[in-house]
């Protein structure tokens, strides 16, 4: 303003110059300049100074080596002093009025305000008239505008060249000489009106390759100067502009693209920002829209809403305390606003994504940020983080889990090292198949080396949906022993710390297995699965969803069964346990079961007090699995020194209790006692369970063997442990048996063992056995002794399947002692005695023993034709050694024969030999024969006499071989061992017969 004041002073001075012109024709040049002093000086505050004028009248030109205009009554400097001065084209003055046809330049202009004076300043629109008084053309050699304020200020302008072009317009080109650049000036103006200018400018800056545009209206009343100029700016370093709105504006850095519209007036100005564009690459990189202000007596301030790239977050990532490397550049958006020299953040908005898709967003949550602050150590950012999957947190993170897309929000405050977060989302898709919802806290997170991230006061809420336990099985490395087919949905709150996480509130849902369970309860560890508490209530739970993992009886048991009822899962800081246990099966076609009770130590020896109750049936065509029809209840009580099982059941007509007591220490069993009765045993309730118990006998004895193997003691698997085992069973019933009151007990200890008791009524006879067995060395050592009375001969041929008619008592006693280390040497090591007699006996067939001693009897008596062959009496008595059987004393008694003989049974070799000598009672005609049998004892040989093949089926018959005899001594065909016989003759020991 102060410049275009002394501007319009220099227009005033000139105009009293051409105003003395108009008298120029009638006075001399002296007393013309004389009078154009004294002009200025009546007229004007102003005392004007010619230095060597000059008034060539030919040329109408005027000339002066210096002109300098001064304030009247002061001492300073001039207002306006201008060197070698020329006017030309005079003449145009005085018709016009005005310079406009009147050229002018001069060497130098120096214009001087002094902004501290009392002087009245021209008023702005006087300003835009003296627009009137540009010359034709203007040269300045140079030009200094000198101000006095608060600080002298000097700007010169070197090379300034005008003119009015043919449109009216007038240009100016000047340059700038400032201290610390160069500036390039193109002014055009235009005056539509008196109090109005139409300006365009265009402003270089050579050095930093910056050019600025201005276009538009400047108007003026008396009391202000008003201006709308559109701005283009293009600045190679945005620090040359800043230093001109604000020498301490922030280090802002680039290059700068600046669009928009100026308006203001003598008091302020503001640019309306249409694009800003700051690109300091690869820093950082900005486009902008907003306004920058500026008042009298302010600093210029900006309001900005600007978005656009950052290499990095900066002091940002520390502030997150983690390693954000791996992500990539920033998007980002702020909003600034206050002074150049101290900008406010008032909002901001940094993305940053990785190469897998994760994007990390922060913005502040409120209070003041300054550019020129350093970032306040507890700066609270809002967060936001997403990502296609949970791949996308590697390398920082690795989730076992698949995963889709998912988002976290949260609020993150740090404090120290630690870092806190509040208003907690998370928010996962496709995890495990389901979704995951969760919100809450933590109150501080800090990273230990080493160890992962450690936090503590979590407080998150829970809300998982349809999870699949396949595929959260396989990611905690699982292997159940039965699929996991189902989902799973859980709420629940997590609290505490990293060592100390509890989970409280849960309520799950399982559905799987044709069915649901619901889990509620907590946890007060979760990280150490301690105080647990857990409410387990399945419902229609279908057993034979296991499909092939359940025997096929068993799953035709189970079907169309459901599974329901409750227990309580509870660990404390020892183990595992279940208590309040109460389960059932109902529905099934075959079987129901309800069972009560608790159990624990549930990872060790199990702690278990069980109850059931169960009730088989068994539909008439339905094979089932094996069972008979029934009911019954069984108790199991385990402890760690003592494992204690109870079982009172009915299966159809059998009545069956049994008790197992087993004692235990930490090295294993230290006693087992067990007692098994039976009031009332039916055979075919147990033969419809045989095929199964097989199944089961053979796996575990398979197993048995291999978990044994590499045992160092022959005998392994016979318990050292004292045992006591009992069994009586009372009325045995069944289609083929004779069986009842059926009484054993065995007791021993350190692999030895007594039979004390083996007694049996079979069919009005009595079998009774009593005997030893030593495991404990390298060779087994077993002796037994016993003996059988009235045994009917009917019944027990009958048992073992023999088809044919035989009647008679057997009464056997003996007593047999062995040793070895397998079941061979057993054999060949057998010694001891049995002694045996069948009386009041017959054979269904013809009188064979008739047929034997006196064929011509046997034809005239019509032995042919009786049914059967009665004999009184047979006897044997075998002494075994080393396996084989030898006896001198066969003797058997008919009616009509008398027979004597020896045998010897080769168990070891597998051999026997058997001589007949039969002789009839009669004596009339004899005819002398003899029986023998030798050979292998699966198919031995009939060696007879000269009538052998009358005599091939008595023989056969009289032995009983392979039929009866091969069948009760144990003895099959195709099998390379056998049994010795156990038949002997019994005495009292007074001598008399029993």
């Amino acid at each position: 303003m102060a410049t275009l004041r002394t501007l319009l002073i220099a227009a005033l001075a000139l105009v009293g110059v051409v105003l003395a012109g108009g008298v120029a024709l009638f006075l001399s040049d002296r007393a013309l300049f004389s009078a154009a002093l004294y002009a200025v000086d009546a007229l004007t505050p102003y005392r004007l100074e010619l230095e060597a004028p000059v008034l060539e009248r030919r040329a109408r030109r005027f000339r002066a080596a210096g002109v300098r205009l001064y304030q009247q009554g002061h001492d300073g400097p001039p207002l306006l002093a201008v060197q070698d001065l020329e006017l030309r084209r005079l003449l145009a003055i005085l018709r016009r009025g005005d310079l406009r046809e009147t050229p002018v330049s001069a060497a130098s202009v120096q214009a001087y305000v002094d902004s501290t004076d009392s002087t009245e300043d021209p008023k702005p629109a006087d300003w835009l008239r003296q627009t009137r008084w540009l010359p034709a053309s203007l040269e300045l050699g140079s030009l200094h505008v000198i101000t006095r304020g608060r600080e002298l200020r000097i700007v010169p302008l070197r090379n300034n060249r005008g003119h009015w072009n043919e449109a009216g317009r007038f240009t100016l080109d000047s340059t700038a000489q400032l201290p610390d650049k160069t500036l390039v000036l193109a002014l055009a103006l235009e005056a539509p009106a008196p109090d109005a200018l139409e300006v365009s400018t265009t402003i270089t800056s050579p050095a930093d390759e910056s050019v600025v545009k201005l276009n538009g209206a400047v108007t003026a009343t008396d009391d202000d100067l008003n201006y709308r100029l559109a701005l283009d700016g293009d600045y190679r370093r945005v620090e040359s502009l800043l230093s001109l709105l604000d020498e301490d504006a922030w280090g802002f850095a680039g290059s700068l693209r600046l669009q928009g519209e100026l308006t203001g007036d003598l008091a302020h100005a503001e640019l309306l920002v249409s694009r800003l564009s700051l690109d300091n690459s690869p820093s950082y990189d900005f486009s902008a829209r907003g306004k920058l202000r500026w008042r009298r007596g302010e600093p210029v301030s900006a309001d900005l809403e600007a978005r656009g790239t950052m290499a990095d977050l900066g002091p940002f990532a520390a502030l997150l305390g983690t390693d954000l490397s791996g992500l990539g550049s920033v998007d980002a958006e702020l909003a600034l606003d206050g002074s150049l020299s101290r900008p406010r953040v008032r909002h901001f908005e940094f993305t940053s994504r990785s190469e897998r898709g994760l994007a990390l967003t922060i913005a502040p949550t409120g209070g003041e940020l300054f550019l020129d602050d350093q970032l306040a150590a507890d700066l609270a950012l809002a967060l936001r983080v997403e990502a296609p999957s949970a791949e996308a947190l590697a390398p920082w993170v690795t989730l076992p889990v698949p995963t889709g897309p998912w988002s976290l929000t949260g609020i993150a405050r740090r404090s120290n090292n630690t870092l806190a977060v509040k208003d907690i989302e998370l928010a996962i898709d496709g995890v495990a198949g389901g979704r995951l919802d969760a919100n809450g806290a933590v109150d501080g997170i800090a990273s230990a080396a080493g160890n992962g991230p450690r936090f503590r006061g979590l407080s998150l809420t829970i809300d998982a949906e349809d999870l699949d336990l396949a595929t959260l099985a396989s990611a905690g490395e699982l292997s159940p022993p039965v699929p996991l087919e189902g989902r799973l949905s859980v709420k629940g709150k997590l609290q505490g710390d990293d060592s100390a996480l509890a989970a409280r509130g849960i309520d799950a849902t399982v559905a799987a297995f044709g069915g649901t369970t619901r889990i509620r309860g907590s946890i007060a560890n979760a990280v150490s699965l301690a105080g647990v508490d857990l409410q387990v209530a399945p419902e229609d739970i279908d057993p034979t969803a296991l499909g092939d993992y359940l025997p096929a009886p068993l799953r035709r048991a189970l079907a169309g069964g459901r599974t329901g009822g409750t227990f309580q899962l509870v660990r404390d800081v020892e183990d595992w346990r279940i208590d309040h246990l109460d389960l059932s099966l109902e529905g099934a076609e075959r079987l129901d079961v309800a069972v009560t009770g608790s159990v624990a130590q549930l990872t060790g020896m199990p702690r278990a007090r069980l109850e059931a109750s169960y009730r088989i049936r068994r539909p008439a065509d339905d094979p089932g699995i094996g069972l008979p029809p029934g009911d019954g209840t069984a108790v199991l009580d385990l402890a760690a020194e003592r494992q204690l099982v109870g079982l009172h059941a009915f299966l159809g007509a059998t009545d069956l209790t049994t008790i197992v007591d087993i004692t235990r220490d930490e090295a294993g069993i230290t006693g087992l006692r067990a007692e098994v009765n039976a009031p009332r045993l039916h055979l075919p309730d147990l033969a419809r369970m045989r095929a199964g118990q097989s199944l089961v006998t053979e796996q575990t004895e398979t197993t048995s063997e291999a978990a044994d193997a590499g045992k160092p003691h022959r005998f392994a698997r016979v318990p050292a442990y004292p045992l006591t085992l009992r069994l009586d069973i009372g009325d045995i019933t069944g289609s083929n048996t004779r069986l009842r009151d059926f009484a054993i007990s065995v007791r021993g200890a350190e692999r030895r063992f007594t039979l004390d008791r083996f007694d049996v009524d079979y069919a009005g006879g009595a079998v009774h056995l009593r005997g030893v067995a030593d495991f404990s060395a390298d060779e087994a050592a077993i002796s037994v002794a016993g003996e059988a009375l009235s045994v009917p001969v009917t019944a027990l041929a009958a048992d073992l399947g023999y088809g044919g008619e035989i009647e008679g008592k057997l009464s056997v006693r003996g007593g047999l002692t062995t040793r070895g280390a397998n079941r061979e040497d057993l054999v060949t090591h057998t010694t001891g005695s049995i002694a045996g007699a069948v009386a009041e006996g017959y054979v269904e067939g013809a009188a064979f023993d008739l047929l034997m001693t006196d064929l011509l009897s046997w034809l005239l008596l019509g032995g042919l034709l009786q049914d059967n062959t009665n004999f009184e009496c047979g006897m044997a008595r075998f002494l075994v050694e080393d396996g084989v059987a030898r006896s001198e004393d066969l003797y058997l008694a008919t009616k009509h024969m008398i027979a004597q003989g020896r045998a010897t049974l080769d168990f070891p070799q597998g051999e026997l030999d058997v001589r007949i000598d039969p002789r009839a009672r009669s004596r009339t005609v004899q005819i002398p024969s003899s029986v023998r049998i030798r050979g292998s004892m699966n198919d031995p040989a009939i060696i007879p006499s000269p009538i052998a093949a009358t005599f091939d089926a008595s023989a056969k018959l009289l032995f009983l071989i392979p039929e009866l005899g091969m069948k009760l001594f144990g003895i099959e065909p195709g099998k390379g061992d056998a049994t010795a016989p156990c038949a002997a003759m019994l005495a009292d020991p007074d001598g008399g017969a029993r």
